[in-house]
């Protein structure tokens, strides 16, 4: 059967979409002996480095020694980034690297309505549409769960770590609690601790801190959480069209979850950390996202609606910040 020429046009281009980290890495480049590149699997850090930097030999990490190391020692094998970094001290450059930003990919996905853009995510392979989001992502959690999982992290149940990783896209938004998740699982609060350091790790997940600098004690000190791609979150969430996720009562969350990964992004493109965070107190009084830039906080409110009205401002307005800084 002869595939579609315009499909296969598109499976076959060489398209590279430029990421608004490349101006801090070449920068760095200038500076650091070292520039390592870490970031969830596929979201575009071979290809980056690649264009940056064509002259630079090329060697795989899927090496059959490093390979065996992995198996063998895995928990060796996660700090080798840290080890790294400690025997470099002011020679490594590290960045992290996350799927695409709306600015990233409004060249290719502009005239997406904002349920296909949310339900299609952001990993470059679907913005660069060599590969569709009913596809890509069933495979992406499938290689995960069996080489990352089960080889690398000797996670013998599959099918409840995914029970597992489900319940936590149920819970984008919210302030995590071990406790909740536990029983429901069957499993203790340490191994769910474990688990959700796992998603961490392998870049999945984001946990949002809470603001609490020079403001009364009585504040939630839990982190939200919130996946770091919102098609990903939408797979797991049983979620299979951008029809389904119109009406489905999680997509103000999963909005939510994409406006908040983008000021994340945002800040990890310009070579920063940190900067990020929300605001609850013990009276329910709550923001959805501070940033702090430069000493100064800027409050930002989500919410998923067609039309702007001015009640939706109203918990910035009421309750405004103050910070001892400049």
């Amino acid at each position: 059967m002869e595939p579609n020429s315009k499909f296969a046009q598109e499976m076959n281009s060489n398209l590279y979409l430029n990421r608004s980290i490349e101006e801090v890495i070449i920068e760095a480049s200038k500076y650091f002996s070292v520039i390592s590149v870490t970031g969830p699997r596929q979201s575009g850090k071979s290809t980056l480095l690649k264009h940056l930097f064509p002259e630079v030999p090329k060697y795989s990490l899927k090496d059959v020694s490093v390979r065996e190391f992995a198996e063998h020692d895995p928990v060796a094998f996660l700090q080798l980034l840290q080890d790294l970094c400690e025997s470099l001290p002011g020679r490594a450059g590290v960045y992290e690297l996350l799927p695409m930003t709306y600015q990233e990919t409004e060249s290719t996905m502009g005239e997406l309505s904002l349920d296909e853009f949310l339900y299609n995510g952001l990993y470059p392979a679907i913005c660069a549409k060599k590969n569709k989001a009913r596809l890509f992502y069933p495979s992406y959690v499938k290689t995960y769960l069996e080489r990352d999982v089960r080889d690398l992290l000797k996670i013998k149940d599959q099918l409840q770590f995914m029970r597992f990783m489900k319940m936590c896209a149920a819970r984008i938004g919210s302030v995590f609690n071990a406790s909740e998740l536990a029983p429901q699982i069957g499993v203790d609060n340490k191994t769910i601790a474990n688990w959700l350091s796992v998603l961490q790790a392998s870049y999945l997940v984001t946990l949002l801190p809470p603001y609490y600098e020079n403001i009364s004690k009585r504040l939630v000190k839990s982190p939200k959480l919130y996946f770091n791609d919102p098609g990903l979150a939408c797979f797991l969430l049983d979620i299979e069209s951008s029809r389904q996720l119109e009406r489905d009562k999680m997509r103000g969350a999963i909005f939510e979850n994409y406006v908040v990964m983008e000021a994340i992004k945002h800040r990890y493109n310009r070579g920063l950390l940190n900067g990020v965070y929300f605001y609850r107190d013990s009276h329910q009084n709550e923001i959805d996202i501070l940033l702090k830039q430069e000493g100064e906080i800027t409050a930002i409110e989500v919410k998923s609606s067609m039309t702007y009205h001015p009640s939706l401002n109203k918990r910035v307005k009421s309750r405004p910040l103050k910070s001892n800084h400049p």
